[in-house]
């Protein structure tokens, strides 16, 4: 970090600036103010945006800002950068918030080795990409789930600006909906990283939905169900679509509630391949429709809705009996929906026939004819009433 003052000169500074604005002498907040003020010395810019965050008195949000416009001006392996990591996690927590700039190009992450099997490489053969999921620490102290998107390359700024509106999107939404929703941490786009750009979220120690519920088999099926249905209703009331919805990108909080996440990206995308493997890889939730390569609609989320709740009363993947994905793509071409599960199991977590009712006219081929996220959640009030 340059700095040519006197530990003197740095104090001084400190103290003035501090004594401008009392609220924030004393205690956690005094503290954080004081690490980030040092950090700032010989940094004209970042000073400058310091004080003119204390005059506006908005510290919590421009600390967030100034701090991570900081970390690029350290060497990401030096002491300074991980105390400033470590201190804006801090405010982060207390604020309940995430990063203001998606794009984490500064050291907020760092990727691990020993990254799972992509999805592509099951495919085509381990050497075509060696994978798409890695685990990475955030902002020193959490760690995360570092997600490939296959068709976007690390140096494409284009792609890099259309995936951070989307980010903002979705984070709009889970600011409004935090008991439903998965935030968005941002992007990687860095070459020297990885050679896509990456998407970053909170890693969950329940793991999936599907996880879950095998590990812990006496939950209220239809409890979860229903939190499913409100998280996509909440979605939807902020005019997101998700486009994606499946057991996968569902996970399970500390509290045992599900938590809507990996929003898919697919609509943006004109990649052949990448729609290829999209399909390969959730095809059998999707709507006839999407299959057509339409761009899904509410209509299309309420499809994959119902194909997830069968999923979690099964706790398998639907058309589970038919190997190919192929020929299930076919069928649901063809409008024929899953066979009705007749286990003892399944029906005791809830499937009756009131509900696969409501998951049949979920399943319409018309998607003008599907109810929407509000009219199924009263569906699933009125057969299974309190399950919140």
């Amino acid at each position: 970090m340059p700095s040519q003052r006197s530990q003197e000169e740095l104090e001084a500074y400190i103290d003035e600036t501090l004594r401008a604005h009392p609220e924030f002498q004393e205690g956690e907040e005094g503290e954080q103010l004081r690490r980030i003020l040092m950090f700032s010395i010989g940094m004209p810019e970042v000073r400058e945006m310091i004080e003119g965050a204390l005059d506006e008195l908005v510290v919590a949000k421009h600390i967030e800002r100034l701090d991570q416009q900081s970390l690029k001006y350290c060497d990401v392996d030096s002491p300074e950068h991980r105390a400033l990591e470590s201190a804006l996690y801090d405010v982060l927590q207390k604020a309940g918030d995430v990063l203001p700039d998606l794009v984490l190009n500064r050291g907020e992450v760092r990727v691990e080795p020993n990254p799972k099997p992509s999805v592509i490489s099951k495919i085509f053969g381990k050497d075509f990409l060696p994978a798409d999921h890695y685990v990475g620490t955030y902002l020193g102290k959490e760690k995360v789930v570092v997600k490939a998107i296959l068709h976007a390359g690390a140096r494409d700024a284009v792609w890099a600006d259309r995936l951070k509106k989307e980010g903002e999107a979705w984070n709009r939404a889970w600011r409004k909906n935090k008991s439903y929703i998965v935030p968005i941490y941002g992007f990687i786009a860095q070459k020297k990283v990885m050679p896509w750009i990456s998407a970053v979220y909170p890693k969950y120690d329940n793991g999936t939905v599907v996880q879950y519920l095998d590990n812990n088999p006496s939950t209220d099926h239809m409890r979860i169900i229903r939190r499913i249905a409100e998280g996509m209703n909440a979605l939807h009331n902020m005019c997101i679509i998700h486009g994606d919805l499946r057991g996968a990108n569902i996970v399970i909080d500390k509290h045992g509630n599900p938590l809507i996440g990996n929003f898919d990206l697919d609509h943006i995308s004109n990649s052949r391949l990448y729609a290829y493997i999209s399909q390969e890889e959730s095809g059998r939730w999707r709507a006839p429709e999407m299959l057509e390569g339409r761009i899904p609609l509410a209509s299309a989320d309420v499809y994959m809705f119902a194909m997830t709740a069968l999923e979690v009363l099964t706790h398998k993947e639907p058309y589970y009996y038919i190997e190919r994905t192929s020929t299930v793509l076919e069928k649901i071409r063809k409008g024929v929906w899953p066979e009705e599960p007749k286990d003892a199991q399944v029906i005791q977590r809830g499937l009756h026939v009131g509900l696969w009712l409501v998951l049949s006219t979920c399943w319409m081929p018309d998607p003008g004819l599907r109810p929407e996220m509000k009219e199924v959640i009263h569906l699933l009030e009125r057969y299974y009433p309190g399950r919140r």
